[in-house]
């Protein structure tokens, strides 16, 4: 009796009905199943990860045998309306993910090149990942770049806001010391001139370092 009492309980245990029956509801109790969530693919959340990154996951999604479009759906957080890439689709997926100091330009310059990408792989038959590794390395050139021009610039610009100040508080100074150059300055003939001068080259640097931080891309 008691080895039909044990070999009762194994055939229980190993039964195939019982097994996706009653030890699945033992493993899952109080978990719900949607079918619907498992068919339907679910896009993450919008992490600023960069645009780099982006690109990089799209690379990796397309080597695992997905498509191009199904490559930045999964970046974004919800389906292309139609079954192609614009410039316009990937700039509202860039925007989401860029990282804060990549600006505007620099995420229109990466879509462009991935639309172009596209167009090419789609035209030509050519394969879409080296299209994609192409648009970033140049991308990240592009980056690199403006990141040691800021660099190089960025002594440059200290060296202008500090000089920029310097004629107010030399002022200031002057009053605290009893030297009293506004009175000078606002009180006299020659010292409305030495002011009015002293404006106009103050100006005319400003307009000529500003000049030169604009040529120089910042």
């Amino acid at each position: 009796m008691m080895w039909c009492a044990v070999l009762v309980a194994l055939a229980v245990l190993i039964w195939p009905g019982n097994k996706s029956g009653r030890l699945y509801r033992l493993a899952y109790r109080g978990r719900a199943v949607d079918s619907a969530a498992i068919n339907e693919p679910r896009y993450a959340g919008s992490p600023r990860v960069g645009v780099a990154q982006v690109i990089t996951s799209a690379i990796a999604r397309l080597r695992g045998g997905g498509t191009l479009v199904e490559a930045f759906e999964e970046q974004s957080s919800r389906r292309f309306a139609t079954q192609r890439i614009t410039v316009e689709r990937l700039i509202t997926v860039f925007e989401q993910r860029r990282l804060p100091d990549e600006s505007p330009a620099q995420v229109l310059e990466a879509a462009r090149g991935v639309t172009a990408a596209a167009v090419l792989s789609d035209e030509l038959g050519c394969q879409a990942v080296p299209c994609l590794e192409a648009v970033l390395t140049a991308y990240r050139q592009m980056r690199l770049m403006q990141n040691l021009r800021s660099q190089a610039c960025a002594v440059p610009k200290a060296t202008v806001g500090l000089l920029s100040a310097l004629p107010a508080v030399t002022v200031a100074l002057g009053e605290l010391l009893g030297a009293r150059p506004l009175a000078f300055l606002l009180g006299s003939p020659r010292g409305v001139v030495c002011l009015v001068l002293g404006e106009c080259c103050y100006a005319a640097g400003l307009a000529w370092m500003r000049a030169l931080l604009k040529g120089s891309g910042l």
